[in-house]
């Protein structure tokens, strides 16, 4: 994926310096990507392979909360 994004930005700014038209679609198709790299940069580090759930309580009263405080180390 990254290396196609760098070869679209490549060709469009020669397209652009050539004086060549850029159409409507290349130019949104630019922006998306752009969007794409801070997504990517914010997702990266992202977990994954998790088998064991996290479960919460439901019951919030402050008594669950003194015995759920108690139960995380």
């Amino acid at each position: 994926m990254g290396w196609q994004l760098v070869w679209f930005i490549v060709n469009l700014e020669s397209r652009g310096t050539s004086g060549l038209p850029l159409s409507l679609l290349e130019v949104s198709t630019f922006r998306h990507a752009i969007s794409t790299i801070p997504i990517c940069l914010i997702c990266w580090r992202k977990p994954y392979g998790i088998y064991i759930p996290n479960l919460l309580p439901r019951d919030l009263s402050p008594d669950a909360q003194k015995r759920y405080s108690k139960n995380v180390p």
